[in-house]
């Protein structure tokens, strides 16, 4: 399976529960969190309240995910919440305009249940 499942929706919508039982029935896959990236580059700048706003985070997750993708393994594993239109359209757009396969999932939770 050449892949990317990325996993979308609000805070505490269940997607690292569900990214980790996918791996766990797809053993040879791999989660990547595109939160490291935000970390790593907050090494770096300052701070600004959300790295999502870094046009250098959006870029970075694209190519991290394309080079895990056609150097390491077939099926990537993305738990991350993309919620503004925009960003999710280049990130998604970039991956899809490489030639990946994207299959995006949107958790919709309830607000009653995540309180």
């Amino acid at each position: 399976m050449l892949v990317i499942i990325w996993l979308n929706g609000g805070f505490g919508a269940g997607k690292t529960t569900l990214a980790e039982e996918r791996h766990r029935r797809l053993p040879d896959a791999v989660v990547y969190d595109p939160e490291e990236v935000g970390l790593m580059l907050w090494k770096w700048l300052p701070r600004n309240g959300d790295f999502q706003h870094l046009p250098s985070w959006r870029e970075l997750v694209v190519a991290t995910a394309l080079s895990l993708r056609r150097h390491h393994v077939e099926t990537l594993i993305v738990p991350m919440s993309l919620i503004r239109d925009a960003y999710r359209a280049e990130v998604l757009g970039g991956l899809a305009d490489a030639g990946e396969e994207v299959l995006h999932v949107f958790l919709e939770v309830d607000a009653g249940v995540l309180r």
